[in-house]
């Protein structure tokens, strides 16, 4: 119950860097112009803008006047499940806007639509979870510099990581999607499962990191 109100407390905290989704939506439908290539980075681009737009309430964190957070009546399980409730939400957000770039092409009908959509939930989820439990773990940044490096970083990896695999594989690019063609139903499941398993470990850990702080402390 008070989860979902942190959660809602990030939301009301992070609501002018939300309103970038309507920036980060129109270069997406620009990306995607053209070849089926751009269709995947138009996608990618909003799965990896909503990863750093789900840091953001960690460098809020990060400031002396966000001290008012650890005096409400909730428990540190409730700050970190409502902190991951946060990234699930942006990260569905995120996809809700996906569907809408994958319409506005006129590809929502065909088949592998769903697939794409999967895929980036998934990795948004995935993600998301890893970055999140790399700020639990690394605890208070004194330097605004490094926590927004540290809010960058696990997005360009996923981006331009993803952007590297596209140009190595190069010719052979065809046969890939062929392969993920034939097996686009497992790898859908396997990704939407994947993004929850990791999702939810990611928080079991985390809350483990943060009571194991305070034991220490």
């Amino acid at each position: 119950m008070h989860a979902g109100k942190m959660m809602l407390v990030d939301m009301r905290r992070c609501k002018f860097q939300l309103t970038l989704i309507l920036l980060f939506f129109p270069i997406a439908v620009f990306m995607m112009r053209g070849t089926e290539a751009f269709d995947v980075m138009g996608t990618l681009y909003l799965t990896f803008a909503g990863v750093i737009m789900a840091a953001q309430p960690f460098l809020y964190e990060q400031r002396v006047e966000a001290g008012f957070l650890y005096l409400l009546p909730v428990t540190k399980s409730e700050r970190v499940w409502g902190r991951y409730l946060f990234g699930f939400s942006l990260n569905l957000v995120m996809v809700l806007a996906t569907i809408l770039l994958v319409a506005l092409k006129g590809n929502l009908m065909q088949e592998g639509a769903f697939f794409q959509i999967a895929l980036c939930f998934g990795l948004g989820m995935i993600t998301i979870s890893l970055q999140y439990l790399l700020f639990y773990a690394i605890g208070r940044i004194k330097s605004q510099q490094f926590a927004g490096i540290m809010m960058m970083l696990p997005g360009f990896c996923m981006y331009f990581g993803f952007s590297f695999l596209m140009e190595k594989v190069g010719n052979d690019w065809v046969e890939v999607l062929f392969w993920m063609e034939r097996h686009m139903n497992e790898i859908m499941i396997g990704a939407v499962v994947a993004g929850y398993l990791i999702w939810i470990l990611g928080a079991v850990i985390s809350l483990a990191i943060v009571r194991r702080k305070d034991f220490i402390q």
